[in-house]
């Protein structure tokens, strides 16, 4: 796999914090509130037992960057994003930069899709229309609505000419 076009767009790969010490440290934060009600993970009584709650889903938080990178699923695509207002509750435009094999895609405007949904509340923004920019590889879809903060799942489906794949970037979105 070619390094992401770091030369031309600045484009950077992201930091993972894996969810499970995300929700750690701010339970620890929070710790006004009642732990028990938190289930904060890791919390042990005092045999040592842990009595944190499995978290069947895997995701990961990103660290927002301009321009972070995420492999497709597939390993087809590197996908950027940059959200014009940052990770932050508001009207964006987004920026993607889209990659296969070290280059910049020459893919039609309906072969990419943007979609952007909070798993944990089950609700999304509607669809976005995503268009290609002057510049190869370069797409950008206006109009993104994030209603509240909280964690954000942005999904890339690009449907090129030989291969289906889907970048997923999971953010935290805070209030501005």
């Amino acid at each position: 796999m070619a390094p992401p076009r770091q030369a031309a767009y600045g484009f950077q790969r992201h930091a993972l914090i894996p969810l499970e010490a995300f929700v750690k440290h701010h339970c620890r934060v929070l710790a006004l509130l009642p732990l028990s009600l938190l289930g904060c993970p890791g919390d042990d009584d005092s045999h040592g037992h842990s009595h944190a709650h499995q978290q069947p889903d895997p995701r990961e938080l990103m660290t927002y960057e301009d321009g972070m990178v995420v492999q497709g699923l597939g390993g087809h695509y590197e996908v950027a994003l940059t959200l014009s207002e940052g990770p932050t509750v508001g009207v964006h435009t987004v920026t993607l930069g889209i990659d296969q094999d070290g280059q910049p895609v020459a893919t039609d405007t309906k072969a990419v899709r943007f979609d952007a949904v909070m798993p944990d509340h089950g609700h999304g923004t509607g669809a976005v229309t995503v268009v290609p920019s002057d510049e190869q590889g370069i797409f950008t879809a206006e109009g993104l609505h994030l209603t509240m903060p909280g964690i954000w799942e942005f999904t890339v489906d690009i449907d090129g000419p030989h291969h289906r794949d889907e970048a997923v970037f999971s953010l935290l979105i805070v209030n501005d």
